[in-house]
């Protein structure tokens, strides 16, 4: 019976990461990322970390900005492309789930105009993709809960943070970088850590913790393999202090800002403890003592920088 049942989750999983794969190659051919060699828009939250179950290499890059640029951004990559493997793919596939919206970003002006708003709309993708029950269980109705979040309505980008990523099927699609999506993912977790014991911070936690492990047991053998301690907490200083600055009304920002305090050491030990006995692989490992490290020295050296005001 348990083996039918895990089998049964498996299938379950493989079928969301298709389905995402498959809706992700219709909004993006119905609704081009680009215009003129520009970024038009990319891919972030649920969805985009669905896709990376589905990537078969991942080039991280940067849109920072350029009054030069029609978009006001210019792009550069960041590091060299990596290869991700089948085991890297099972292992990102452990956060596969339903989805309700999809969370896009926004770059310079673009807005969706009437004719991408036809092509996105429920009915069409129905229609386009015969997997989006699965995805979007609200579409059986053809009705439903379905809609753009757009994220840079509700707060302002000083650069934008992102990867072009090949899928499995050949297509590539702009989304959000996939190590900054684990520090919103650990900010998140560290937030509800905190609240535990209220009904709904226990379910977001508890999903979040899955999301988090599912991340750095899929990212980290492509990024962290073969790094001292000091190297770890030298990219997860740069990336907590890119994504702060990024981002200055988010928890991260809260986090840092709001000092050492029992409350949040307790959040933070917790995660190391669950967390920890998610993670299958040394780099994970290693990265997630790292990615604790360089938050206790953020938090440390903001409360010098006040004291010294």
């Amino acid at each position: 019976m348990e083996t039918t049942s895990t089998s049964t989750k498996t299938d379950s999983k493989e079928l969301l990461s298709s389905a995402a794969q498959q809706y992700a190659t219709y909004l993006v051919d119905s609704m081009p990322q680009t215009e003129d060699g520009q970024v038009r828009y990319y891919i972030s939250g649920s969805l985009a970390m669905l896709l990376l179950s589905n990537a078969t290499s991942i080039q991280r890059m940067q849109l920072r900005e350029d009054k030069t640029s029609p978009s006001g951004f210019a792009a550069r990559d960041i590091g060299k492309q990596v290869e991700v493997g089948q085991a890297q793919r099972d292992a990102l596939t452990e956060a596969s789930r339903t989805l309700h919206d999809v969370d896009v970003i926004t770059v310079g002006g673009f807005t969706q105009s009437k004719d991408d708003v036809k092509k996105t709309t429920v009915r069409s993708v129905v229609e386009n993709c015969d997997k989006a029950t699965a995805l979007f269980p609200a579409f059986k109705t053809i009705k439903g809960n379905y809609y753009f979040d757009t994220l840079s309505e509700e707060r302002s980008f000083k650069q934008h943070d992102m990867a072009l990523i090949t899928l499995n099927n050949g297509a590539q699609v702009y989304i959000a970088d996939p190590l900054s999506l684990i520090i919103h993912k650990f900010a998140d977790t560290c937030n509800y850590a905190g609240q535990l014991g209220n009904a709904f911070a226990d379910k977001q936690y508890a999903k979040d913790l899955v999301d988090l492990q599912a991340l750095m047991n899929g990212l980290m053998p492509l990024y962290t393999s073969g790094n001292s301690q000091e190297d770890n907490v030298e990219l997860f200083t740069r990336l907590i202090k890119q994504n702060a600055d990024n981002a200055e009304d988010s928890y991260l920002t809260t986090m840092i800002k709001g000092g050492t305090n029992a409350k949040l050491q307790e959040a933070l030990d917790l995660i190391h403890e669950e967390c920890g006995c998610l993670l299958v692989n040394k780099p994970a490992q290693n990265a997630m003592d790292g990615l604790l490290s360089a938050l206790n020295e953020q938090i440390l050296q903001n409360s010098d920088e006040e004291v010294l005001e």
